[in-house]
């Protein structure tokens, strides 16, 4: 404990000191945060039930359907167990006793929330039932964190969206932040309401595309096999337009491919940046490490002559710089942990 308290004296007074507190700290909380945010990007899996199972379907050059290639794609595929398509829309959000809130959501079929297998924190979600009756509306965590209070009896509440009332039946968990959108309610036909007015039935209509597609693949279906079963109903759909030229065609893409792809190569990037730096950090730390060993040799020489066999047997300046270190790499750890902290949260509020 001498050694130790010694050794705290001596680092606290040393000139060297902030250089090799601020070194090591920023090298080592560096690594730390992107790692964190690495990991929760990028290796571990989406938060829902079988996630390798979910897949986006894209018309090339990925681009979103129409409400008619959608039903064609959903009632002529052969691998996905269900399918779902949706729309986002910004909605006015007014509540009992609350500001109008602009709040972005997604206007889905009413099998989204089978196709994603997430459960709600609280209520239920909706399904076939509700497709004759869609004024239901489910909330993200962070909708009835911030807006409701983490009130439980919001379930059952009215509340109205671009002013028509809903009645809000759930609440997702926090992990649940399916197509970025903040709440979710279900389409009243076969497919969500168009962003504007169009004459004669929807869901006929080839030539206004705005939706995109998740599928879950059934248990036995492989994205190959999906991706040969999109070609087969792609040149379907290339016929059935006739200004549809020969790139036509339909892409299947693993969910977690679809989410991350575009960060991909420049977290991994980030990450080969982070530690080549840490690796330049330790560099830095040993010579100026090795720079207070060479300003001690004369100490350390009197102190090799001089030490006896007992417990206390090691040269002193030894002892201190085993002693140092160890409190060097506190002091780094220490240091980086807010700035890992603060990449995690950052990473989770987005």
């Amino acid at each position: 404990m001498k050694d130790l308290a010694l050794a705290w004296r001596v680092l606290w007074r040393s000139r060297s000191t902030p250089a090799l507190v601020l070194t090591l700290g920023l090298g080592m909380g560096a690594l730390s945060a992107m790692f964190s945010v690495l990991d929760g990007v990028l290796l571990k899996p989406l938060p829902y039930l079988e996630p390798d199972r979910l897949v986006t379907v894209w018309r090339l050059p990925k681009t979103s359907f129409s409400p008619a290639d959608y039903l064609d794609v959903a009632e002529m595929n052969q691998v996905f167990d269900s399918i779902t398509a949706y729309s986002g829309d910004n909605f006015g959000l007014v509540h009992a006793g609350g500001e109008p809130q602009r709040v972005f959501g997604a206007r889905t079929t009413t099998s989204f929330f089978d196709v994603m297998g997430a459960p709600p924190l609280i209520g239920r979600t909706y399904g076939e039932d509700d497709r004759y009756d869609g004024r239901v509306v489910v909330f993200r965590h962070d909708v009835w964190e911030t807006i409701f209070g983490r009130d439980p009896d919001v379930i059952g509440r009215t509340v109205r969206l671009n002013d028509e009332p809903y009645v809000v039946i759930g609440v997702m968990p926090p992990e649940f932040t399916a197509v970025r959108a903040r709440l979710w309610t279900p389409s009243e036909g076969r497919v969500p309401a168009a962003p504007i007015d169009v004459e004669g039935d929807i869901a006929s209509n080839r030539r206004l595309s705005y939706l995109r597609l998740i599928g879950r693949l059934r248990p036995d279906a492989t994205l190959s096999g999906a991706q040969a079963d999109a070609d087969r109903i792609g040149e379907h759909l290339k016929g059935a337009l006739a200004s549809r030229g020969e790139n036509f065609g339909l892409l299947v893409e693993p969910m977690h491919e679809t989410l991350v792809g575009a960060a991909r190569q420049p977290l991994w990037m980030l990450f080969g940046a982070s530690t080549l730096l840490l690796m330049i950090t330790c560099a830095n730390v040993a010579g100026m490490l090795i720079g207070r060993g060479v300003q001690r040799r004369r100490e350390l020489a009197i102190g090799y002559n001089s030490h006896t066999d007992t417990a206390r047997s090691l040269p002193t300046a030894y002892r201190y710089d085993i002693v140092e270190s160890r409190n060097l790499r506190l002091v780094g750890m220490c240091e980086q942990s807010p700035g890992s902290l603060e990449a995690i949260a950052l990473h989770e509020s987005s």
